[in-house]
């Protein structure tokens, strides 16, 4: 991918550039919110029980919370009635000073006077009247921060734009706001038509967890908040999961990247404490002063051209132009466990011997053994009387460093392949005891090379050599973080420090017994006894039962602008074919092979067009000619025919053709000439097209394989970050200023390069980019930081985790700023 230069300003920088300057200080969130134009009044809730308000604005009428809130509302734009007129809030400011015209004047020559040739002339009336015009205009130009040189050339090109505005010579964004006046038109008279005008919404968000802070987090500021509604309960962070950290620093997870002009988000090597995480979460939520419905969601469906929304305790459904679904994957599941063994909360605990690890997460510091009975004692905890059955392999790495670290004796069913562990992990350190506790004939199961048992031994030993290196200064560096990696790496490296039993296959559930005294599992040859039993097993997916109903029209959404390798390679998430449903985060990744291309989705799409098709010859017949049609058609069914030659790859690219083929056809048609049955037929057979021609490959891979090595899956936290930003297009105000060497995808790179670093010719920085992203997880040789200087023998996989992620990011930056030096002295 190539790297622009920002606004092409770079080939006129005559002297060095500036150091950027950091953000303002003293600009805290609340500040920010205030000098942008949305103030800070708290979450919109509705109170439990009670009937949700008509619309967004709970008692006070839309008129008087936009004037509330700083907005300029005319009386042309307000209705008696429905969702909120249009708030006239296109362009904002990170801080808006007093006295804006003089301070942009002064600026402006500032920048001139250091090399930006390319910046317009402006004169102060044009300013002027230039910063009116951009609050009036309907465009939105996002947010801008006085005190960053690019914001700043950016925002002078607006005004010069607005100058020209009504000149023969300059009619563009004139046209841009016609547009944008349209597109708000046919909005508002859309909503009038609703089934419940005062209950619909242009976006309604279902979940409240980290998805939907992300997709939130990347809104612009000039997305009015009354517009949009958030329904889901509280997300588990806070409580449901239980003390202790997420896997991941904050830089690789936080949903602060840009929030009323509050990125937060310099890159470090703590583990995020999980109370904090979900205090962030809580943060967007409440900052974007969307209402939060804190319900389940109930039922989801199609009603003409919005999708109603039915919501628990509410008699009343919602309705919303699009839906962004953030629902997650639902509870643990037990696998065939019976219900009635299974603790659900922390006062059945002792009588009930099953949980799921959340619920064990919760409880482990508290729970005391008093003959065969455990109960719940904060006072006087005894982990080590009590032994713990764990069933699960990745996601039950968390319980077994927890059990094991509180003293817990601990029988671990692994799976048949067993765990996989990560570098940078925080349950880094229960792989010693794993690897102590695994027997001979287990050392291939779990992954160790070696034709016989005496090599098989040997690698033993040297991963855990290995490993035993890793733990110092891995812990090391969380000594301000959670107290309970104090004294872990002494405990862990204890040879005494292992598993009672290491059980590779899977637990079913008609093989668990368990009484009030224990739990008894069978199938691993000699039954395994203990206390009780803990599950992390996977989610039971039972929140996929909302999005049945539009499973038929679910198809990828494409990576097409290549921020994570080859354009429209890359699957990002899912959508419905008319974009009326986003599916984000683990719903997408887990629901994703069921969206893939098969014979039968082709044959499906094939057999509606071939309906609707139907419909529009037997009503358009003495409007349009039908042998074009039917040219088209016999090309269309070469499709069902590539399957038997050539297979799946073949038959896309067939549909592909067909897809254009018909474009053109439709390009033919008179819509003016159309009878209201007959446009509705022709409208009927593009939607289908529309379907047809976007089944495309499902493919996850290549957003993971440019991210660090401690992502293991797509469901992660910092992948479904990364891939909802890339749907909405989002980059971070301040990418000119800095940049997260570890974890942002091509294009933010790219910015970032082009404008921090704009010496370098564009060859280069397409180099840079590419570097950057492969040294994260494999050796890069040539133009990149000397990493085995700075690392030793420390591989590619482990410099851009804990506890080696700060240096790494260092070390680009220097590398970076000296060969800017370099290229400017050439």
């Amino acid at each position: 991918m190539g790297v622009r230069p920002v606004l092409g300003l770079r080939a006129g920088r005559e002297r060095q550039p500036r150091q950027s300057r950091p953000a303002p200080k003293g600009a805290e969130p609340e500040r920010m919110a205030e000098s942008s134009g949305v103030a800070e009044v708290g979450p919109q809730r509705a109170a439990p029980g009670a009937s949700p308000p008509a619309g967004a604005g709970g008692g006070e009428s839309h008129l008087q919370r936009a004037r509330r809130l700083g907005h300029r509302v005319g009386a042309a734009n307000l209705r008696p009635v429905g969702p909120p007129g249009r708030v006239q809030r296109k362009i904002t400011y990170l801080e808006r000073p007093q006295h804006l015209t003089a301070r942009l004047s002064w600026k402006f020559r500032e920048l001139r006077e250091a090399g930006y040739k390319g910046l317009p002339e402006l004169k102060w009336s044009e300013i002027q009247s230039g910063i009116t015009a951009l609050d009036d205009s309907p465009v939105d130009y996002g947010l801008i921060d006085l005190d960053d040189d690019q914001h700043l050339a950016l925002l002078a090109h607006y005004l010069a734009k607005q100058a020209k505005k009504g000149k023969e010579d300059d009619k563009g964004v004139e046209h841009q706001e016609a547009e944008e006046e349209r597109k708000d038109k046919e909005t508002r008279e859309r909503h009038r038509k609703s089934p419940a005008i005062g209950r619909t919404y242009r976006t309604i968000y279902l979940g409240a967890g980290a998805s939907i802070a992300y997709h939130i987090a990347t809104r612009s500021p000039n997305l009015k908040p009354l517009d949009s509604l958030i329904i889901g309960p509280v997300q588990p962070w806070a409580g449901t999961r239980g003390p202790g950290v997420v896997a991941h620093p904050k830089h690789m997870i936080t949903p602060m990247r840009q929030f009323l002009g509050k990125t937060d988000e310099a890159v470090d090597d703590v583990w995020l404490d999980r109370g904090k995480f979900s205090e962030l979460i809580a943060d967007v939520l409440k900052k974007s002063k969307i209402t939060h419905f804190e319900r389940r969601v109930e039922k989801i469906e199609r009603e003409g051209e919005f999708i109603k929304v039915e919501v628990e305790g509410f008699s009343d459904p919602y309705y919303a132009d699009k839906v962004v679904s953030g629902i997650g994957v639902g509870d643990h599941t037990p696998r065939g466990i019976a219900k009635e063994q299974i603790a659900g909360k922390e006062g059945e605990v002792g009588g009930k011997r099953v949980m799921d690890m959340d619920l064990f997460t919760r409880v482990a510091g508290d729970l005391a053994k008093e003959d065969t009975n455990i109960k719940l004692d904060a006072e006087n905890p005894t982990p080590g009387d009590i032994t713990i059955i764990l069933s699960g392999g990745n996601g039950a790495i968390d319980v077994a460093f927890d059990a094991l670290n509180k003293g817990y004796k601990v029988h671990w069913i692994v799976g048949s392949s067993g765990p996989k562990f990560l570098p940078g992990f925080f349950n880094l350190a229960a792989y010693l005891p794993y690897l102590r506790s695994l027997k001979k004939d287990q050392l291939k199961k779990a992954g160790l090379k070696g034709d016989n048992e005496e090599q098989l031994e040997k690698a033993r030993k040297k991963e855990i050599e290995r490993v035993e290196k890793m733990l110092g200064p891995l812990y090391e560096s969380q000594k301000d973080g959670h107290e309970m990696f104090e004294g872990v790496v002494e405990r862990f490296l204890a040879q005494s420090k292992k598993f009672e039993g290491i059980h590779f296959g899977r637990m079913k559930g008609e093989n668990v017994k368990s009484t009030d005294t224990g739990v008894t599992v069978s199938g691993f040859g000699d039954d395994i006894t203990g206390d009780l039993l803990v599950y992390g097993l996977g989610q039971d997916n039972k929140t996929f039962k909302l999005l049945e109903g539009f499973m038929d029209d679910l198809v990828p959404q494409q990576d097409v602008s290549g921020r994570f390798g080859e354009p429209g390679k890359a699957t990002l998430g899912l959508t419905t074919f008319d974009d009326k449903l986003e599916v984000v985060g683990a719903t997408a990744f887990r629901l994703a092979p069921q969206v893939a291309v098969t014979k039968e989705r082709v044959t499906k799409s094939e057999g509606e067009l071939w309906e609707r098709r139907s419909a529009v010859w037997a009503k358009c017949k003495d409007v349009v000619s039908i042998k074009p049609f039917n040219e088209v058609w016999s090309k269309w069914l070469a499709v069902k025919q590539d399957y038997g030659k050539a297979g799946e790859a073949a038959a896309l690219g067939e549909f592909a053709k067909a897809a254009a083929d018909f474009d053109a056809y439709l390009a033919k048609v008179d819509v003016k000439a159309l009878k209201s049955e007959q446009l509705d037929a022709v409208k009927s057979f593009e939607r289908a097209l529309t379907k047809a021609r976007r089944l495309a490959k499902v493919d996850m891979e290549p957003v993971i394989n440019t991210l660090p090595d401690n992502v293991l899956i797509n469901d992660q936290l910092t992948p479904t970050r990364s891939q909802i930003e890339a749907t909405t297009g989002f980059v971070p105000y301040d990418i000119g200023q800095r940049a997260n060497f570890l974890t942002d995808d091509r294009t933010a790179l790219a910015v970032h390069i082009a404008a921090r670093y704009s010496e370098l010719p564009r060859f280069w920085a397409d180099l840079m980019v590419e570097k950057i992203i492969d040294s994260r997880t494999k050796e890069v040789s040539g133009h990149a930081p000397d990493f085995s200087k700075a690392f030793g023998k420390i591989p590619p996989a482990e410099r851009s985790v804990p506890p080696n992620g700060v240096k790494f990011q260092k070390l680009w930056e220097a590398y970076l700023g000296q060969l800017e030096i370099e290229k400017r002295k050439v």
